[in-house]
């Protein structure tokens, strides 16, 4: 328990220092309580390794590190309450430098008497257990972290592994390696003078480094197979068998020791074995200089035939100089990164299965292990029983792993992201778990001493059922905002039967980057529940309450899974303290009744107040609401429409190839009007007109809006930051196709319709009469291309039916903008949630995705439209030279987007036409 308790003290004296540099407790006006509280955990710190120790046996000390325990569970309970009141506050107002506490308290007499009065009461029991503490006469031992690295360091002083001329080629990566195997190989045949027939040669480096890799690479090259009688390798190490390497010796080298095993007999045996043969000897991991004439004898070397060589490798270059190595020793350093990264990747991402043996003499002696970034379908046998005393374990990106069990010593587990995860079970002595982001965990058991568990999960809804059957002390949880609702309702939400019988839970939400920003601290005893979640969102809404999920994708135009998302979301400043938004009734609407109303105001063409009446708000609450989830929409939405990075360009390219056979295109670039009613702007209608960038799947990836009068398609283009970004060559300039077998390239482009200028990076149709193939097939393709593009757009003006005409908008031009600009966001969400693989990255990425800048003045646009329509005609016609796989996939890609197809998409937009342009 001491390592755990001492880890745990570390944990909560972190905090303190945490909360004097950020000035939190300056904030709370309890800044001399805190202080003492430092002080005093500090030098119960220091002792807790010497009451482990004397813990075995004495019962009282059990009973004074139980009674500890508990203060500093309740230290950290207090320490996390006031560093999140002290966020709640805020940066004060007032100068720091001559910032007055008491001042604060005034502000806060609530939040500050409570947590001064909870510090100082601590404070005095820590003051009762220090003072019982002193009756023990504690030596101090230091921390466990200091303790412990000591002994590490002296358990891996004792080093009795053995190795082996055997090696796996999978290890052997980079060039470094091989340059050093032809270098030593090169010394090894080259005849030099000296005064003996036997010449040795030193590999020197640290322990792990690769020494013995490299040795065996040598020992098994074809050189030096060939040109030696024998080859002889010698697993020395610190602690070897004389008797036994002798006869290793004489049986590699073709002779029989008969059974004896006296060194009286064994000496002649091996002097008649060896004379006059042309012998290669690697001796592995020697540690001492006088091995070599312990093991072979003093007249080795008027024994064997001229040109004999002797490979050593060792950690002390005093061996070498002992053993008379020829100079230069040959040093082996840390592989180059590349190297280091492949040797990883060859020993551990196809790990599958693994070879245990059952004599591996570290891992008795074995207390911290990490297995990350690799395939492992289970944690061999012998690791738990070889490994008497592992206590912490840590797995982090294992594919394939289903569980974890029997670890009889194991005091703290680690586990997550593993998305294969089943089971937890049969781990006596843990004490510490943490689980981040395992979907299929469905069973933890047999973890009888568990006293802290941490559970991760963003997307988590429910508290997994797990969780009833196990009984931690404490239980930290970073979750969703909907699982943090419920659990703030405390008896009255559904998790409560899954927590409620833990000590102290901490569970928190994150809003951006604070991480604590939504908090519920609950305790059981005394009961005690304390949350910043308002009572508004912990009701479960009544507008999106609707038996079947047909009748809620035709009131909402998407799934529920969608309108879920979309509300975890907005879970934010935009959306919160709305307490006094009430249905006509008098009934406080929740989180997902405002998320509801919005949707309805933005999905429908009715009046404001029409709508009001049928969900039973007043209009000015639609208005509000509606204003407000835009807001909180465009503030949290980023993300799912940015222009793409260049992983994410790659992979629209490919789509665009495949579905129309536009290699190499981004996207289409269309114009379309968005009408504003006539109820704005002194009762005259308007129009807002709209740039976008539409990709393969509909989505949105780049917008413009302009309402100027005057404004046209080539002018909103030329004036926005695309075009001026595409002219300076900063966006679409990844890899460039080629298109001819002299080497003629094309770049990344757009494509748009004949209202366009003809750019190298955007490509309009050919307009000229009796155009060749070539050019049919281009315009062709471009047309399936741009027809699905108009739909993305009709689509959106259908869902979103407030962007049609006659309806009513705001008289604030930027708050049209953002209205426009929130349902081309909520747009590509519902494409979003439909393929969750491609859910993007929380954060938008910067337009310059590349480093190089593309030279656009340079090229020639009509060449580059001409050879692209010249290399999509030869793909699409030509029967030789083609590949069996790219002429079928041609084949059906054209298919795809021809003939009857082109017409009915054609006639599905047509009554757009007026209103769209590509």
């Amino acid at each position: 328990m001491g390592m755990v308790l001492d880890a745990f003290a570390s944990y909560v004296q972190n905090m303190l220092t945490e909360m004097v540099s950020e000035e939190v407790h300056m904030l709370l006006g309890v800044g001399d309580e805190i202080d003492k509280m430092h002080t005093k955990l500090r030098d119960l710190k220091n002792f807790l390794a010497d009451a482990d120790r004397r813990n075995i046996t004495d019962k009282t000390m059990q009973e004074w590190m139980a009674e500890l325990k508990r203060a500093m569970y309740e230290a950290a309970d207090i320490l996390d309450l006031c560093q999140l009141k002290a966020m709640e506050q805020g940066p004060s107002t007032v100068d720091v430098g001559c910032f007055n506490p008491l001042l604060f308290c005034m502000r806060n007499p609530a939040h500050a008497h409570n947590i001064g009065t909870r510090i100082k009461e601590l404070n005095k029991k820590l003051g009762t257990i220090k003072e019982r503490g002193d009756a023990f006469n504690f030596i101090n031992l230091g921390s466990y972290e200091d303790r412990n690295s000591r002994v590490r360091a002296t358990h891996f002083g004792i080093r009795n592994c053995e190795t082996s001329g055997e090696f796996d080629r999978s290890a052997l990566v980079g060039e470094k390696i091989e340059e050093d195997t032809r270098a030593i190989v090169d010394i090894l045949v080259t005849e030099k003078e000296c005064n003996t027939n036997i010449m040795v040669v030193a590999i020197v480096g640290v322990g792990g480094i690769g020494k013995t890799t490299l040795a065996q690479k040598v020992f098994k090259d074809e050189i030096i197979n060939a040109e030696f009688d024998k080859t002889i390798w010698l697993s020395v190490n610190q602690n070897f068998d004389k008797v036994e390497l002798i006869k290793t010796v004489i049986t590699l080298a073709g002779g029989e020791y008969g059974g004896g095993t006296a060194l009286a007999v064994l000496q002649p045996i091996l002097t008649t074995t060896m004379k006059g043969k042309k012998l290669f000897i690697v001796m592995g991991d020697v540690w001492s200089p006088t091995t070599c004439l312990d093991v072979l004898g003093s007249h080795l070397a008027n024994v064997v035939a001229p040109g004999s060589r002797i490979l050593v490798t060792t950690r002390d270059e005093r061996v070498a100089r002992g053993m008379k190595a020829i100079l230069p020793y040959h040093r082996v350093d840390k592989l180059e990164e590349d190297d280091g990264w492949s040797l990883l990747k060859n020993q551990m991402v196809e790990w599958e299965k693994w070879e245990w043996e059952e004599q591996v003499q570290a891992f008795p002696v074995l207390r911290k292990l990490l297995l990350k970034h690799c395939k492992l379908m289970s944690l061999p046998p012998g690791l738990s029983s070889q490994a008497k005393v592992l206590n912490k374990l840590m797995i982090h990106f294992v594919q394939g792993l289903t569980y974890v069990a029997s670890f009889a010593s194991l005091v703290r587990l680690e586990v997550g992201p593993l998305l294969d995860l089943e089971r937890i079970t049969d781990l006596p002595r843990l004490q510490m778990l943490t689980i981040d982001c395992c979907p299929k965990l469905k069973v933890v058991e047999g973890v009888p001493a568990l006293q802290t568990l941490l559970l991760y999960g963003g997307n988590m809804k429910t508290l997994p059922e797990y969780m009833g059957g196990i009984n931690p002390r404490c239980l930290e949880l970073h979750c969703s905002p909907a699982l943090l609702s419920s659990i703030a309702a405390g008896l009255s939400g559904p998790e409560w039967d899954k927590f409620s019988h833990i000590e102290h839970v901490k569970a928190y939400a994150r809003e951006g980057d604070m991480v604590k920003k939504w908090y519920v601290l609950y305790t059981a005893n005394p009961y005690n529940l304390e949350t910043n979640v308002s009572r508004s969102f912990m009701s479960a809404g009544t507008l999106s309450c609707f038996e079947g999920a047909q009748r809620f994708e035709s009131v909402f135009k998407m799934t529920r899974k969608t309108f879920d998302y979309i509300c975890n979301l907005v879970f934010g400043p935009s959306m919160e303290d709305m307490d006094s938004y009430t249905f006509v009734d008098g009934r406080v609407l929740c989180l997902e009744d405002r998320v509801a109303v919005a949707l309805i105001r933005l999905c429908s063409s009715e009046p404001s107040d029409t709508l009001g009446s049928s969900v039973g708000v007043s209009e000015s609450t639609v208005l509000l609401i509606a204003e407000k989830f835009v807001d909180a929409v465009l503030e949290r939405a980023a993300h799912h429409l940015y222009w793409p990075d260049s992983s994410k360009m790659d992979k629209t390219k490919s789509t665009f190839g495949k579905i129309h056979n536009l290699h190499n295109c981004c996207g289409v670039i269309c114009t379309t009007h968005i009408p504003f009613g006539p109820n704005c702007d002194h009762g005259e209608n308007g129009r807002i007109l709209m740039q976008a960038v539409i990709d393969p799947k509909m989505r949105i990836v780049d917008l413009e809006l302009n309402s100027r009068d005057s404004i046209t398609q080539l002018s909103i283009l030329q004036k926005s930051r695309l075009f001026n970004e595409c002219q300076k060559g900063g966006l679409l300039n990844g890899s460039k196709l080629k298109v001819a077998s002299d080497g003629s390239e094309v770049g990344e482009y757009l494509i748009g319709d004949a209202g366009y200028p003809l750019l190298p990076w955007l490509l309009k149709p050919y307009q000229e009469e009796n155009l060749s193939d070539s050019k049919e097939e281009f315009n062709r393709r471009h047309s399936a291309a741009t027809a699905c593009a108009r739909k993305a757009l009709v689509m959106l003006q259908e869902k979103w039916k407030f962007l049609q005409e006659d309806v009513w908008w705001p008289e604030n031009l930027q708050t049209r903008f953002k209205m426009i600009d929130a349902c081309c966001s909520l747009h590509n969400i519902v494409i979003d949630m439909d393929d969750d693989a491609e859910m993007p990255i929380t954060n938008a990425k910067d337009w310059n995705y590349h480093q190089q800048v593309r030279l656009v003045a340079n090229e020639d646009a009509v060449r580059a439209r001409d050879m692209l329509s010249g290399y999509f005609s030869a793909r699409r016609s030509s029967k030789s030279g083609v590949s069996p796989v790219d002429a079928e996939e041609d084949h059906e890609v054209a298919a795809s987007g021809a003939g009857d197809e082109d017409k009915e998409q054609e006639a599905q937009t047509g009554t757009a036409d007026e209103e769209i342009i590509v």
